[in-house]
C-alpha cells in the first residue's frame, strides 16, 4: 500500500506542468503537418506555441502563477537562459517570437519557418530537461519512444 501523500498543490503542479508539457508537444506536432499543408503562418504560431507552452510547463514546475503576456515570457526565459548560463535558449524564444508575428504579418516562406523547426524543437526539449522528471515522467511511461 503507498502510504506517500501528496498536497492538492502538488497534484495541481503535476498537473499544470504535464497539460502544458503534452500541449508544447502538441504544437511542435501540428507545425510540422501545417508546414506539409503550406500553411507558413500556422506553422509559425504552432512553434511559437510550443516555446510558450513549454516555458509555461516549467514555471507551473516552480509553482509560478501562468506567465500571462510576452512580457512574462520574455523576462522568464531571460532568468532561466542566466540561470542556466545558456544565451541559445534567450535567442531561440526571440526567433519564436518572430513566427508569432509572421502570424499576423504573413511575410515569411514555408522554407524560412522550416528553418526554425529543428531549433525550437532543440530548445523545447531542453526546457522539458529543466523540469523535474517525476512531474511529467508518469505521463509519459506508456508511450514507446517518448521520454522526456
Amino acid at each position: 500500500m503507498n502510504t506517500q501523500k501528496y498536497s492538492p498543490l502538488e497534484d495541481e503542479t503535476q498537473n499544470q506542468t504535464r497539460n502544458y508539457v503534452l500541449s508544447s508537444l502538441r504544437y511542435l506536432e501540428n507545425s510540422q503537418q501545417m508546414l506539409l499543408k503550406g500553411e507558413a503562418e500556422k506553422a509559425g504560431e504552432f512553434l511559437w506555441g510550443s516555446i510558450a507552452q513549454a516555458l509555461q510547463a516549467l514555471a507551473a514546475s516552480r509553482n509560478m502563477p501562468m506567465l500571462k503576456s510576452h512580457r512574462s515570457l520574455r523576462y522568464f526565459v531571460s532568468t532561466v537562459s542566466k540561470e542556466m548560463n545558456d544565451r541559445r535558449l534567450n535567442e531561440v524564444f526571440w526567433q519564436a517570437e518572430k513566427l508569432h508575428s509572421n502570424f499576423h504579418e504573413v511575410e515569411m516562406t514555408v522554407d524560412e519557418v522550416a528553418e526554425f523547426v529543428d531549433p525550437i524543437s532543440e530548445t523545447v526539449q531542453k526546457i522539458h530537461s529543466y523540469i523535474p522528471p517525476e512531474l511529467v515522467n508518469e505521463q509519459f511511461k506508456d508511450i514507446p519512444g517518448d521520454e522526456l
